[in-house]
Order: C-alpha cells, then structure tokens, then sequence
C-alpha cells in the first residue's frame, strides 16, 4: 500500500535559558560589548520563534521536539512558558507537536505545569506510540496505543511516533531498546501506509 506524504519538522537542544557563562567578566569575557551578549542570550528564543513562523508558514503535520528544549537551572518557569506560548500559536496554526524531555529537561525537573490539547510529552516511565491522524484535511494526535491495540483506521492513520523521555538527567539505558521491545508489544499488523517514526533524545554509539 503507497504512503501518503507525510511533513514533520524536527528540532532538538534549544536549551532555552542556558546561562553563556563564557561572556561575563568573571569568565573573561568582560570585552564582550553588551548588546552582543543580549543577543547572545536571547538567541535560543530567536531560534524558537522562527520555528515557529516556520510551521506556520509551510504547515507541516507535526514538530518533532527530541528533547534538551530548556535549561531549569537557567531560565526556570519563562523558558517553560516561551516554550508553552509557542506550542499555544502551533495550535491555533492546526500544527501537532509531539516532544520527549532530555537530559537538560528531564522528566523529574518538570513543574506541575499544562500543556496545550495539541501536544504530546512521552512519558519517561514506558514507551509510548502515539498515532497521527488525518481526516478531512485536519490533522490530530490520538491517544496512545495500548497493547495489543490498533492506531484506528488505515485511511485515517497517516504516522506512529514511537518514543520514551529521559527520567532523570543521567540515564544508563538503552532508551531505543526500550521503545523497540514496546512497539513489538502493540498491534502485530500497523496500516501498512502509515508511517513510522522514533523519536528519542540520544547520542548515536
């Protein structure tokens, strides 16, 4: 069975927030002139809002966020909240996001904190695969599959995104073995057309 065209946006380590602590005086960095290093630290929300404008403007069926988006110990609730803000214009825009935390943002550094109904954060405990849907030209995230379950519809399901967050910022396991033991535990026959895609926050080797 073809594949119908699919459309993601990937992007990973904005590291919102994260102190340059190479341009302050302390540092040696004091020669740095001030509006350089004001443009330096608010290069990662730049960053941010062009991606942004740029779902917005090409509409992709969903951003991909593979972790490492913010710094707690740098920008604290206003890097969460840029991070929210940005989500929340996604949403009017029709633009799924699926994301995993990293090391920087792992799952035991988030506040109690809500997110808009058009993102999915995997959870750090299990894999998840979450299946993105089409139907009449919007496109939604739907609940994760279960084992044993099915995504729903061939021609509604146009991808699966299977991923897992890191728990804490040191983590010692396999994550993509983790995600390739789930996906063997769910439905044994996918739509065919649909497609599959991982999504970890690692370093390859």
């Amino acid at each position: 069975m073809q594949k119908s065209k699919l459309t993601v946006i990937h992007a990973a380590d904005l590291h919102l927030g994260a102190p340059f602590k190479g341009i302050g005086a302390s540092s040696g960095g004091g020669f740095f002139p001030s509006e350089l290093k004001d443009t330096l630290v608010q290069a990662p929300y730049a960053a941010l809002d062009r991606l942004v404008r740029l779902c917005l403007e090409i509409r992709p069926h969903a951003l991909l966020l593979a972790g490492d988006l913010y710094n707690p110990e740098g920008g604290g609730l206003k890097s969460l909240n840029a991070l929210k803000q940005a989500c929340q214009r996604l949403e009017q825009g029709g633009v799924p996001v699926l994301m995993v935390h990293g090391n920087h943002d792992a799952a035991n550094l988030q506040p109690s904190w809500t997110w808009p109904d058009n993102v999915h954060i995997f959870r750090a405990d299990q894999a998840e695969s979450v299946p993105l849907l089409s139907k009449k030209g919007l496109i939604s995230l739907g609940a994760p599959i279960g084992e044993g379950q099915a995504p729903g519809p061939d021609a509604d399901c146009l991808a699966i995104i299977h991923g897992i967050s890191h728990a804490q910022e040191k983590v010692s396991e396999n994550l993509s073995l983790a995600v390739s033991r789930h996906v063997k535990k769910i439905a044994a026959s996918p739509p065919g057309s649909a497609w599959k895609i991982g999504l970890l926050h690692c370093a390859v080797g």
